[in-house]
């Protein structure tokens, strides 16, 4: 697709459930640092009929980054993403081609992304004009549900926070605790749900505002920088979770149908 002048992949997949005359919901996946979108598709397994029966899946390809580091296709936000375009105006105009080409519901537009594709996604949900400053955050004032999934053992993006490709990153559990507070949970929130399951999984749950599970974290014990999957993929060499990111996530946007659902898996890469 054209936009703003540039030609930008974008890999768009229609089930053979999906009823192409009635408004289908859309979902948006972003991959990690130098892979692409058909390594995303094959890894998220959007794909597969048994995950995803009914939603359009979009697999957006980033731009390779100029200096100070290697050519590497990236995320706009990343600090070592330097394309000279705006992704976020990218994104912007997607929903728009996509309304062009295809009948979707423009109210259930979904994202989620591996690595610096979910740091990307968290940079969509801090934008609410797609055209501020990075450093600040302006989330929609609707409630934005998050769901984030990790690994204890990431060593990329780390679950208790530090430095990662130069920039100092905050721990996991501050990035749900400050999702609960811009979808004003409280200055100090407290989650509903903060406990160790029997399959190794921490789970953290806020609730707020009359919403149930409004920002959820699951974070796998053990689990590297790796997409979670309770199936080997070329991430895990069969070191297999207990739990399934891309199932998780699709019963996550299905029980928050409006507004639109912005979910990001992890930052950095």
């Amino acid at each position: 697709m054209l936009s703003r002048g540039r030609d930008r992949l974008v890999a768009t997949y229609i089930l053979l459930n999906v009823d192409l005359n009635a408004p289908a919901p859309v979902i948006l996946s972003f991959h990690g640092n130098n892979k692409s979108m058909d390594y995303q598709a094959k890894l998220s397994r959007l794909t597969e009929p048994d995950i995803n029966n009914d939603t359009i899946a979009v697999f957006p390809e980033g731009l390779a980054a100029g200096d100070p580091f290697p050519p590497e296709k990236c995320w706009e936000g990343a600090p070592y993403c330097n394309t000279g375009v705006s992704d976020k105006a990218f994104i912007t105009d997607l929903p728009a081609y996509m309304q062009n080409n295809f009948c979707i519901d423009i109210d259930r537009v979904y994202a989620f992304g591996k690595s610096i594709g979910g740091g990307f996604v968290d940079v969509l949900a801090c934008s609410r004009r797609h055209d501020g400053d990075f450093a600040a955050c302006a989330p929609a004032k609707a409630l934005t549900p998050i769901l984030e999934l990790h690994g204890t053992e990431d060593t990329i993006a780390k679950y208790d926070g530090g430095i990662s490709h130069g920039t100092n990153t905050p721990s996991i559990r501050k990035v749900l605790s400050t999702w609960a507070t811009r979808n004003g949970c409280g200055p100090s929130p407290v989650p509903a749900i903060d406990e160790l399951q029997s399959n190794g999984v921490y789970y953290t749950q806020y609730d707020c505002r009359g919403r149930e599970s409004l920002v959820v974290g699951y974070n796998v014990t053990g689990q590297g920088h790796t997409w979670t999957s309770t199936m080997p993929n070329d991430e895990n060499k069969g070191n297999t979770a207990p739990i399934d990111a891309t199932t998780i996530m699709m019963e996550f946007f299905r029980a928050n149908p409006r507004p639109p659902v912005v979910v990001p898996t992890g930052v950095g890469q």
